[in-house]
């Protein structure tokens, strides 16, 4: 996001994964053109599997993580860095939601697209922790809905698992 961007504020919010994805893999096509590389600035933004996972992340929140995901502790014992994965994406996740919560006008519109994930062989309802999030920072759940994924025509990479993503949660939040 731009300082342009967060300095104005939006009525509404919608912004599906695979745009964000198609972006960068446009950015690609231009990298000569821009002052940065496209690559430094993936491996900031897209991903949480790099690095030291934890770092800068509050103690407070990792146990508000164990909290809220059944079953994580038990991952972080079986698998620690998979463990580190899930809070790391929580983290960022939360600093996306403060971003937004700072760009929308009161009364202003947020959606909230997201599927489950499987991860080291334990499933996390991912939308679940999310929209309890999102309501924690101010927002109010206003609509909900799931949406099936039918006859899916492209079925996106994953890490390992090979599991498809079946269904879909959307959250619709109004900010207080």
């Amino acid at each position: 996001m731009t300082k342009r961007m967060a300095q104005k504020k939006v009525r509404n919010v919608e912004c599906p994964l695979f745009l964000l994805l198609f972006l960068f893999s446009e950015l690609y096509l231009l990298e000569n053109m821009l002052p940065f590389r496209v690559a430094d600035l993936r491996d900031r933004f897209i991903g949480t599997e790099r690095g030291n996972l934890l770092a800068a992340i509050p103690h407070t929140l990792l146990e508000g993580n164990y909290r809220v995901v059944p079953g994580l502790k038990t991952l972080a014992w079986r698998a620690p860095r998979l463990a580190e994965v899930v809070h790391r994406y929580f983290y960022d996740m939360g600093r996306a939601f403060d971003t937004i919560k700072d760009c929308l006008v009161p009364k202003g519109h947020f959606i909230l697209v997201c599927g489950d994930n499987l991860i080291g062989g334990m499933r996390i309802r991912t939308w679940h922790v999310l929209k309890h999030m999102v309501e924690e920072r101010g927002f109010r759940l206003f609509d909900l809905f799931s949406d099936r994924i039918k006859n899916r025509m492209l079925a996106p990479k994953r890490s390992g698992h090979k599991g498809l993503i079946k269904e879909e949660v959307v959250c619709a939040f109004e900010l207080k």
